[in-house]
């Protein structure tokens, strides 16, 4: 679809973090959509969306993506940071090397589900199948809620380490904002969770 055709409106977005999201409303006059860029047929919209659940991987490899940016400029600050008046390193603290032990910990292993779930929806797409399993919508549905509660929490290690240097206007002060961006994006989070605890009792 020609995305500049005349009477397609885009609304304002100003936001909090995740510049590169634009959500802002969008409003369609009279704009005709090819067969070809059509999703479906009438009256399918609702099952689309429903069924739609690669989407949220991408959600959870943006927060994955979020969380490794946070790691990498708070190492790069613990490395280069020095306390004068004891002539030491940040890095030189023992809680400190706890603390990024664990971010990378957290990093390491949402990578590694991410990867493990990209082979399983390769494989439902391969087969055919029109629904993907259950089990993999509710893989999926946790997947996104652990990779953006972890990038919170990776990114208050963040600012702990980096102390009033990460709250200063610049890359760890950004991806923070960025960071709490990911709880409520749908589905937020506790939406998220309430879908997991349903299906899990089904």
């Amino acid at each position: 679809m020609d995305g500049h055709q005349e009477g397609i409106e885009a609304g304002e977005w100003a936001a909090l973090g995740v510049r590169g999201n634009h959500s802002s409303s969008l409003t369609l006059r009279n704009v005709f959509v090819d067969k070809k860029d059509r999703l479906g047929e009438e009256g399918e919209g609702k099952e689309i969306v429903q069924n739609g659940i690669a989407y949220l991987i991408g959600l959870g490899a943006t927060w994955t993506g979020t969380a490794i940016g946070i790691l990498d400029e708070t190492l790069a600050y613990a490395k280069r940071k020095v306390h004068q008046d004891v002539n030491k390193a940040l890095s030189d603290y023992q809680v400190i090397r706890s603390q990024l032990a664990k971010a990378k910990i957290l990093t390491d292993s949402l990578q590694a589900w991410q990867k493990d779930l990209a082979s399983q929806l390769d494989e439902w797409l391969e087969s055919g199948e029109k629904y993907a399993p259950e089990e993999l919508k509710n893989s999926l549905l946790e997947f996104k809620v652990l990779a953006s509660d972890a990038a919170n929490e990776i990114a208050q290690i963040g600012l702990d380490i980096s102390g009033g240097f990460g709250y200063r206007e610049g890359t760890l002060e950004r991806l923070y904002r960025d960071a709490r961006a990911g709880i409520a994006m749908g589905p937020s989070n506790h939406i998220a969770r309430e879908m997991i605890g349903k299906n899990l009792l089904d």
